[in-house]
């Protein structure tokens, strides 16, 4: 039975005194506090209520129907941490949604104060801005449209991951790829970006009927079918693979890795099926002639740390700088949020040095044209320094895969080289702490 107990009006509702006769208008558990003594209240009951139910579906009118902002679960975790202070980042493509989601929080919490959002661009979860949200007082980080790629025990204040589910139709999919593929001969792989990842399971049912064998590939730690620009699967028995999404940043991580591999991509906006290509060869032969013109460079390495969001790895920085010292280079370290070919110039001044970024391997692949200086990823100075080798002819996408090696994000270092201080014991741990790292670095220096 429910008791209902000192009945406490929040102010943030009633904007005039006149306004507590008329306390009814508004919600019953908006304006006043419950206490129920028997039975106790779970939390699932509290947020499992018919009434807010009903006042999230009506508000959640103003955004697009086949888009799922999990408000509920926005709201359940702000009003858990006790937080008044919110710091939004939403990818390019969903920021304009904000203000709805600001709205419909504002009215339906008790606790929300302010709210703010990102107005730097967020490429992935790599680039969460954790530390600029602590340092402009905001207690917690609302991260929407990205998978958990950086733990949140390593962040300085509470991070709410939000996958932005996008429901679609795929009937004129069902219908156009059998034209495609041979339904009883190619082995077909299924993948999708995480916005588009929900679906895939109903896909596969539905394309089970046609086709004889049917894979939905996952790279840990990412969810089943999931690819990003820097990571995705590696396979020899797969002969085609379907991608749903749109552009092609995603993708072209999976022909980088797969060159042999028939991809067509399943675009739910435009609902157009496409056979994708890519010129695999030029892109290797222009790596390779970038690694071998950096044996005529001096023999100085400038390492560039990625500080957009957590882009850069202190783990992997640790890693090339005790490769560099092992191969006797002279080596410095360089900050940055964007890497721009003037600040390289100005770095530089008219002499040519040799570049590693850190910040996403991408930047080298889809850019190194681009920039006048040889810009090396962690992967190619280690083919440089005759660490390791291209294997088949490929570009490893495992950037943020379980199984990367040293140049990946969540390698575990097993004395794959030999450090030169005692001191850096910290590089073997499985789980490290991102600040701690940083500081026992400065010191080692």
């Amino acid at each position: 039975m429910y008791f209902w107990i000192d009945f406490k009006f929040n102010r943030k509702f009633v904007k005039k005194k006149k306004y507590y006769e008329n306390a009814f208008l508004w919600p019953t558990e908006l304006i006043i506090s419950i206490k129920q003594i028997k039975p106790k209240t779970s939390n699932s009951e509290k947020y499992n209520s018919p009434l807010l139910k009903l006042f999230f579906n009506y508000f959640s009118k103003i955004l697009p129907r086949n888009y799922e902002f999990e408000v509920l679960k926005a709201k359940k975790r702000m009003e858990d941490l006790n937080s008044s202070n919110l710091f939004f980042q939403l990818p390019e493509g969903t920021t304009k949604y904000f203000e709805n989601l600001n709205k419909i929080l504002g009215i339906t919490s008790r606790s929300l104060f302010s709210s703010s959002v990102s107005c730097q661009i967020t490429y992935g979860a790599c680039c969460i801005q954790d530390c600029l949200a602590k340092y402009m007082g905001f207690s917690i980080v609302f991260h929407y449209g990205h998978s958990c790629l950086v733990s949140i025990l390593n962040c300085i204040t509470w991070i709410i991951y939000i996958f932005i589910e996008i429901k679609y139709d795929f009937s004129f999919l069902l219908e156009s790829i059998e034209e495609i593929f041979c339904p009883e001969k190619d082995r077909i792989s299924l993948t999708s970006t995480i916005q588009f990842s929900s679906e895939l399971k109903l896909v596969k049912i539905f394309l089970s009927q046609i086709f004889m064998i049917l894979n939905i590939p996952q790279t840990k730690p990412l969810s089943p079918g999931e690819i990003l620009g820097c990571t995705s699967y590696e396979t020899e028995k797969n002969s085609g693979a379907l991608y749903i999404g749109d552009g092609k940043f995603h993708v072209e991580s999976v022909l980088l890795f797969n060159p042999n591999l028939k991809i067509v991509q399943f675009n739910p906006f435009k609902r157009s099926l496409v056979l994708l290509g890519f010129k695999f060869t030029e892109t290797l032969s222009e790596r390779v002639n970038f690694i071998e013109n950096s044996l005529f460079l001096p023999r100085q390495v400038n390492l560039i740390f990625g500080i957009l969001g957590r882009q850069g790895n202190i783990k992997i920085l640790r890693t090339i700088q005790s490769l560099a010292s092992q191969k006797r280079f002279k080596k410095s370290v360089y900050m940055a949020t964007e890497i721009e070919n003037d600040r390289l110039n100005v770095l530089n001044g008219n002499s040519k040095d040799l570049w590693i970024q850190l910040s996403c391997p991408r930047l080298s692949l889809d850019w190194g044209f681009y920039f006048k200086n040889i810009l090396l990823t962690p992967f190619e100075f280690g083919i440089f320094t005759k660490t390791t080798k291209i294997y088949n002819n490929l570009f490893p996408m495992d950037f943020y895969s379980k199984i990367g090696k040293f140049w990946g994000s969540y390698s575990i270092l097993s004395l794959q080289f030999k450090l030169e201080c005692s001191r850096e014991y910290f590089l073997l741990t499985k789980k490290y702490n991102y600040f701690r790292n940083f500081i026992l670095a400065s010191i080692n220096e």
